[in-house]
């Protein structure tokens, strides 16, 4: 593993310990660490207000790092505590019209985390803002849909009823959504209530998120590991059993390898063994983990190349998420990407 890689997967983390920052200044003291390159990685990882925060906490001039780029660390930093307190402000803006229609939220992904997880909610960088409504579609006449899509665009808050389309993989995983609305949990934010996933689903969810973003970028592998250190009570027999009945056990299975190889990850002994993946797929995904970690470094895995096929990027990488997938869930994303080729050509 390269310094530069070395370096971010120390300062990937909510708790710096001493020996984390031990790391950080050796790579920093011993070699020639290319700033601008852990800038942008960090950047294109989604966990530059992160890094940066970890980094300054080590003494940013003391570890050799140029002026201008604890500049531009620092200019995210604020740029994104601003998004965040204006995502904030718009989330409970939708609150207040849903409680006025009697309709309940639950918080999905990012949001969720900054609520649960994060102390510091500004740390880390959103790419959108998702929940999901307790009502069908069919459930809402004409006016109301009207009303919640102008209301919720124009706020930048993706939705969806009853489901989410990020977490069943626009249909590719058969995910029971009335399990996780019965076992979800109400939490006060900002004096409006609204409802998060238990800490096992928000883990699976977290898993299938990072196969969404091809397992190896570090605010999905962050995530994983903060819940895991989060919630050290954690029914790992039920993140097991809700994984294999919502047939993404595979996902799982890799997303939390991929974790606790790179960052680490508190993970029983017997979850991996219990999700039952057969040992030929257990090679494969072994094998695609080595050879990824091998030939490609954090910095080179995010952008794509921009060598493209039906509209998807061609990286190494992809073939890991491929691979993690059953056989009918393989046809339903090539499909997907086949049919969304379509529509852009």
């Amino acid at each position: 593993m390269e310094a530069l890689d070395k370096l971010l997967l120390a300062c990937t983390r909510q708790d710096l310990l001493v020996e984390h920052q031990d790391e950080i200044r050796d790579i920093a003291c011993n070699g020639q660490v290319q700033w601008d390159i852990v800038y942008q990685t960090a950047l294109d990882h989604g966990v530059a207000p992160l890094i940066y925060n970890n980094l300054r906490r080590c003494g940013g001039e003391e570890l050799g790092i140029p002026k201008e780029i604890m500049e531009q660390f620092q200019l995210i930093f604020f740029q994104n505590m601003s998004f965040k307190e204006r995502e904030r402000e718009n989330l409970v803006e939708a609150l207040c019209l849903f409680e006025t229609m009697g309709i309940e939220v639950m918080l999905i992904k990012g949001v969720a985390l900054d609520a649960l997880v994060y102390r510091n909610p500004y740390i880390t960088m959103p790419q959108d803002m998702d929940i999901t409504l307790r009502m069908r579609r069919e459930e809402l006449t004409e006016g109301e849909l009207g009303k919640i899509g102008d209301s919720l665009h124009a706020k930048g808050i993706e939705y969806d009823f009853f489901e989410h389309h990020d977490v069943t993989m626009n249909n590719a995983l058969p995910i029971d959504f009335s399990r996780i609305w019965d076992d979800a949990q109400s939490i006060n934010l900002s004096d409006k209530n609204v409802y998060v996933m238990s800490p096992e689903d928000l883990l699976i969810v977290a898993c299938i998120n990072s196969c969404r973003k091809r397992f190896f970028r570090l605010k999905s592998m962050c995530d994983i590991a903060e819940i895991s250190k989060m919630y050290p009570d954690l029914n790992w027999q039920v993140v097991v059993d809700n994984s294999i009945a919502w047939e993404c056990n595979y996902i799982v299975y890799s997303a939390l390898l991929v974790t606790k190889r790179l960052l680490g990850c508190e993970i029983q002994a017997d979850v991996f063994a219990n999700l039952k993946v057969g040992r030929t797929r257990t090679r494969l995904i072994h094998f695609l983990i080595e050879n990824i970690q091998k030939r490609q470094t954090l910095a080179s895995l995010f952008p794509f190349s921009g060598k493209t096929m039906f509209g998807r990027e061609i990286e190494p990488s992809l073939l890991l998420p491929y691979a993690s997938y059953r056989g009918y869930q393989v046809g339903r994303k090539i499909k997907e990407v086949y049919g969304s080729w379509q529509q852009n050509d």
